[in-house]
């Protein structure tokens, strides 16, 4: 909802890439918000959903989808917080 439609219709490719792999509570959340915005009129926000949730179910997608990380602490801007955002762009569980 934070983005316009031309905002998302620019970065399509890396906006649907980072559900990839994500697996199916991502898959089923993506979904949800699919026909939220199908109920609200928004048809370019829709699309991306359906599309996250299509990729979310894509097994051994992305670098890090067979890893688990645990990670016991980081804050707003930290280094630790920089990692974490590129293991779950990677598709790792953390």
């Amino acid at each position: 909802w934070l983005m316009d439609e031309g905002d998302i219709d620019a970065d399509w490719a890396r906006l649907s890439e980072r559900f990839e792999g994500t697996g199916h509570i991502v898959g089923t959340q993506a979904t949800f918000w699919q026909g939220k915005a199908l109920a609200a009129g928004r048809k370019v926000h829709a699309s991306l959903y359906a599309r996250a949730a299509a990729g979310a179910e894509n097994p051994g997608s992305g670098r890090y989808c067979e890893e688990v990380a645990v990670v016991t602490g980081a804050s707003k801007g930290s280094i630790a917080a920089s990692v974490v955002a590129q293991l779950l762009d990677g598709g790792a569980t953390v």
